[in-house]
């Protein structure tokens, strides 16, 4: 299951939460909703919280990631950051597949919501020094 949720506090945080069983309809509504983002041009961050899930698809990472990578020149330009909440139960899946790309800005594994948004703040606040 999947579902979005977006917030403007300090940042424009854009959370994808997946949880129980992910199919490829919920791969395709991410999908939807990250080109929405990506069409406004504007700074963002994001989350994907995959802690509830309830089996790892490689192929559905896989499908998101490329996804991802598609827009290389627009998430490189408009991406702050990105973290990804996992149990320890897929981390090291998890690790061993970031590590098949590089990636396009910097990110964060996390097992919990407040580390993953401190680090995104984080990332923010030395952007707006620079």
């Amino acid at each position: 299951m999947y579902e979005y949720k977006y917030t403007y506090e300090e940042i424009s945080l854009h959370v994808f939460d997946f949880h129980g069983s992910i199919n490829q309809d919920d791969v395709n509504n991410f999908k939807s909703d990250f080109l929405k983002i990506l069409e406004k041009r504007e700074l963002f961050y994001f989350i994907v919280n995959i802690s509830n899930i309830s089996c790892f698809e490689l192929r559905y990472f896989l499908s998101v990631r490329n996804f991802i990578h598609s827009y290389t020149d627009i998430v490189k330009n408009h991406l702050g950051a990105s973290s990804i909440i996992v149990s320890s139960r897929f981390s090291g899946i998890l690790n061993m597949a970031m590590k098949l790309k590089k990636t396009i800005a910097p990110y964060y594994i996390s097992s919990d919501i407040e580390s993953s948004v401190q680090f995104l703040i984080n990332i923010h606040q030395g952007l707006q020094k620079s």
